[in-house]
């Protein structure tokens, strides 16, 4: 009922503007998007909101057409929009602003050394890549051959596929991996377009002096943009990327004398790269489809590399990312100027194949286009650009001869194609791989979840996890939830090597201290001192890089990830390489070091044998072991467990005891959350006793068994 009542208001707002502006067919989209203006300023939840918000727009608009540019009135509106997004999402979320964010991504305390393992030989790297080889070969066959057997029209048609391959695969990082839908990544390439033919027009520079300022100013223009765009989450980011798309065209349409207006401007100089002339079509499909390989590598190597790890995780949960160490902002912006960076490239071989360049080039069709590759393609693939935009820009030509029906059948046969492939042709190709490698090797195999063989640690006793010595205080620790008062005065201390337990009724505030303790919750008053070093401030990720490690009482699984690489990525946290060592060196040894001390956790809890079967899939009581196994891989100073024991049978909960004695005796400090009072009675040292937000009795396990009010609110008689 609310859609179709939101469709009938939309059709009413068509009739009333059609008699008062020129229709097009991105009148409907326009409105759209002013609508959304309008209904962000009212809180998305007020009708009288929205009403003033629509005024003030159109306010706005109206006084920047009479007093200044008419032409910049829709650069305005759309700017006004990021504004109040920001706005609202500053003051939404809690915690620290995105500058400390990219800060704490650089804090950490002492890391225990991976151990030592050996990584895969040279034959067996090139046998596990296999695939890919063959495909980045075929890529480069295609860039030598294809001016040899292409007709001029052809030659020029696949130079354009290329360039919007390249800005493909760098949307399918952003998109695909940390999970942020951009509509803006083709304005940057043309953003890149347009800074090459100034560049040579107003500096009358080299060309390839030209495609390197526009290159470095794209990637800094998206680093500027998205330190603002990258707060907002959902569709608040994705209308945010529409709104610079479309200003960014408007702007260029409105400043004839700077930008050349509607008519664009000519790119005056062809591109010399080490004496090599980009003086034809030939040449510039060669020149494009190298770099397709070339960022094909890129990618590659980037998304099988330990910052790979960590932007699948930050696209499927925040949270769990926080808690393995991983600052989910930082990932996010450097794969956002990574992207714009590739598109700028793209931007640039753009320019120079058309020797123009036009405000289209900064709109919305290069953003759907590349959008509705990949999901033909296949999102999170790194080759759903390659094979999905291809198909998009080609079946124009194999249905032209339909004439008036040309685009409505090309989008019934996109439709069709989404439906029948939801995971794309890439995603359905490795679909049928997977299938036939568990044909042919058995359910249930490490080989089947493409997961290489565990390599050998040379630890002694890998049960035996040593690491640095810490001690966590929480002293007077107060936290409210508008008019609710969750924790009152709270304070507890944890040693080294010492098990404290944290109890009390539901709704105690037991699970609100833990987040406390982690860094997800900010306290309203109080201090976290960790090791003497006050942490209060600091976020969770920065206090996992720290040593503060945590499980989460409800198990985070990420979908499409093994046991094993669930457990990798808490071992992640003890690795040092960055993403430019992944895609210009070599973290082989490191990469063998934490699959080794994964699978070292994975045996300390018991579920080794479950290595290569899909986290999601455990039962519950081996998804409580894996986020445990996830944590102990880290090899934490501090150990946070939520209720690791619900959902376990009694034989699990035993082998649980075990692990959380023999981990604190080496040197862990734990806080132990939990319902389980036989577990909690046998392992702690010492109980802190919660109700209501407040401390009711700390003490030993015989101490609090007999306190009389622990018995009244919690334990019973």
């Amino acid at each position: 009922f609310a859609f179709a009542l939101a469709g009938a208001v939309g059709s009413l707002a068509g009739v009333t503007s059609t008699p008062l502006v020129f229709v097009t067919y991105q009148s409907g989209l326009l409105l759209t998007v002013y609508g959304f203006i309008a209904a962000a300023f009212g809180g998305m939840r007020s009708i009288p909101g929205a009403v003033a918000g629509g005024l003030l727009v159109g306010v706005l608009e109206s006084l920047m057409a009479y007093y200044g540019d008419s032409a910049l009135k829709t650069p305005m509106a759309f700017g006004l929009l990021v504004v109040i997004l920001v706005y609202r999402a500053a003051r939404e979320q809690s915690g620290v602003g995105w500058l400390p964010s990219l800060r704490s991504n650089r804090a950490g305390g002492a890391l225990t050394a991976l151990p030592r393992a050996t990584p895969l030989s040279r034959r067996q790297q090139l046998a596990t890549s296999r695939a890919r080889i063959i495909a980045v070969t075929g890529v480069l066959v295609l860039a030598f051959l294809g001016p040899l057997v292409f007709t001029p029209y052809w030659v020029s048609l696949w130079c354009f596929i290329g360039v919007f391959v390249i800005v493909g695969i760098g949307l399918d990082l952003l998109l695909g991996y940390t999970g942020q839908l951009s509509l803006g990544q083709t304005t940057f390439m043309g953003v890149s377009a347009y800074a090459v033919a100034l560049a040579i027009r107003w500096w009358d520079v080299p060309a390839w002096l030209a495609a390197a300022f526009a290159i470095a100013f794209t990637s800094a223009l998206a680093a500027c943009l998205g330190g603002i765009v990258l707060r907002l989450r959902g569709y608040y980011f994705t209308f945010a990327t529409l709104a610079i798309a479309i200003a960014a065209e408007a702007m260029a349409n409105g400043m004839p004398g700077q930008l050349g207006g509607p008519s664009g401007i000519r790119v005056r100089a062809t591109l010399s790269i080490a004496g090599f002339e980009l003086d034809s079509p030939g040449r510039l499909f060669t020149a494009t489809w190298l770099v397709v390989a070339l960022t094909l590598i890129v990618a590659l190597r980037l998304t099988n590399s330990r910052f790979g790890q960590a932007m699948k995780v930050v696209g499927t949960d925040e949270d769990l990312a926080a808690a393995a160490a991983v600052t989910p902002f930082a990932v996010k912006l450097r794969v956002f100027v990574l992207s714009a960076a590739m598109a700028s490239v793209g931007g640039v071989l753009y320019a120079h194949i058309l020797m123009f360049v036009s405000p289209h080039s900064l709109g919305l069709v290069g953003g759907f286009d590349a959008i509705v590759g990949l999901l033909l393609g296949g999102f999170g693939t790194v080759w759903g650009a390659l094979v999905g935009i291809p198909i998009i820009r080609l079946l124009p030509e194999l249905i032209s001869r339909l004439d008036t029906y040309e685009e409505f059948v090309q989008g019934l046969l996109v439709v069709g194609l989404v439906i029948a492939l939801p995971d794309g042709v890439v995603g359905a190709g490795q679909r049928a791989a997977r299938r036939l490698a568990a044909l042919r090797t058995g359910r249930g195999s490490t080989e089947q979840a493409g997961i290489s063989p565990v390599f050998s640690s040379n630890e002694s006793d890998s049960d035996q996890l040593v690491v640095p010595a810490a001690a966590l205080t929480a002293t007077g620790v107060t936290k409210r939830f508008g008019g609710l008062l969750a924790l009152e005065d709270v304070g507890l201390a944890v040693a080294p090597g010492a098990i404290v337990g944290l109890i009390g009724p539901n709704g105690a505030g037991k699970s609100t201290c833990l987040g406390v303790l982690a860094g997800a919750i900010r306290p309203d008053d109080g201090r976290i001192s960790l090791a003497g070093v006050d942490v209060t401030s600091t976020p969770a990720d920065a206090r996992a890089r720290a040593g503060v490690v945590r499980t989460f009482q409800l198990p985070h699984t990420p979908p499409g990830m093994t046991a094993l690489e669930v457990a990798m990525l808490g071992a992640s946290r003890r690795g040092r390489s960055g993403p430019i060592r992944a895609v210009v060196g070599s973290s082989a040894h490191e990469r063998a070091g934490i699959k080794a001390a994964a699978m070292d956790a994975l045996e300390l809890v018991g579920i080794a044998d479950r290595q290569g079967h899909q986290a999601a899939a455990l039962s519950t009581g081996e998804q409580k072991m894996l986020e445990l196994a996830r944590a102990l891989a880290a090899a934490p100073s501090v150990l946070l467990a939520d209720e690791p024991a619900g959902g376990l049978f009694d034989d699990e909960i035993e082998r649980l005891a075990t692990v959380l004695v023999r981990v604190a005796a080496g040197g862990v400090a734990i806080v132990l959350v939990e319902h389980h009072m036989d577990l909690v009675m046998g392992v702690c040292d010492e109980i802190v006793v919660l109700n209501e937000g407040r401390v009711i009795a700390v003490g030993g396990p015989a101490e609090v068994r007999s306190n009389k009010e622990v018995l009244d609110a919690y334990l019973g008689a």
